[in-house]
């Protein structure tokens, strides 16, 4: 009995070290942004001039493989963060994008010119971003305060942006500007965190205006075949069949839903042979 009590005991306690560990694993983002592995190379000992023993004639030396000595200011081991720069990406057809500083523009083609705005807007309204200042004569918006939440930080940021639509030659420049960042209350202004908020803003509303343009060419789509030509017909051996006029795609995606509305049950599709 003392044996059994003892052996509960022991498997409580493991299992409420085992909780407390992982409750502290998941709240440590560190391992997310630091390098793994050995430390050793900090201590290495620093490059030293070479002698050669007495009596041995050396090569004549050269320059070209002579290493540098320098001193750097950045930091290392555990304090070196190892996440790739963030990079605004052009999910829009036919745009491209371009960062320099805290600013991050996405150049979209000019027939869209009318509606670009509005889109912008909606994007930043969808994801409740609150809207400090607006003005859409001159197509630009000031957010108050917006907090990102990201698994790779153990302290989140927030961000106050300056958003504009802006013609630049032949298309129109979608910018976003960092104007103010915080983490834990206190201002962030390395070059590093500058770059990756201003372009998470810019890959929301990028993300933003692509849905628009897919959700709008779907829609188009679908009120462009809302209704087929459906004619009755016969094959070459009298048996009787159905000739429907339409795209492929279009047909084979609602053919299933027209089977089972006249009684019939579609066990296997494949679209390459019909």
């Amino acid at each position: 009995m003392a044996y059994s009590v003892q052996k509960s005991r022991l498997a409580k306690v493991a299992g409420v070290s085992l909780v407390l560990l992982l409750a502290a694993c998941s709240s440590d983002s560190r391992y997310k942004r630091q390098v793994s592995g050995d430390e050793s190379y900090l201590d290495a000992a620093p490059l030293a001039e070479l002698h050669a023993p007495a009596g041995m004639i050396l090569p004549i030396t050269t320059g070209d493989y002579v290493i540098p000595v320098t001193k750097g200011s950045g930091a290392v081991g555990k304090a070196l963060d190892i996440r790739p720069p963030a990079q605004p990406l052009a999910l829009v057809s036919g745009a491209r994008t371009q960062f320099s500083g805290d600013t991050a523009t996405l150049l979209v083609e000019n027939g869209r010119s009318s509606t670009l705005w509005p889109q912008v807007v909606s994007v930043i309204q969808a994801k409740n971003y609150p809207i400090e200042k607006r003005d859409d004569a001159s197509q630009t918006l000031t957010t108050d305060w917006v907090n990102w939440n990201r698994l790779d930080e153990d302290e989140q940021y927030r961000g106050r942006y300056q958003i504009s639509v802006k013609p630049q030659g032949y298309q129109q420049a979608v910018t976003v500007k960092l104007v103010n960042l915080e983490q834990a209350g206190k201002p962030v202004a390395d070059a590093a965190s500058l770059q990756r908020y201003s372009t998470e803003m810019m890959n929301v509303i990028s993300a933003g205006l692509d849905k628009t343009a897919t959700d709008a060419a779907n829609a188009a789509q679908n009120r462009s075949a809302a209704t087929m030509d459906v004619q009755s017909a016969a094959d070459d051996t009298g048996l009787p069949m159905l000739v429907v006029r339409g795209p492929f795609n279009l047909v084979w995606q609602r053919l299933p839903a027209a089977l089972e509305k006249s009684g019939h049950e579609s066990h296997r599709q494949h679209s390459l042979s019909g």
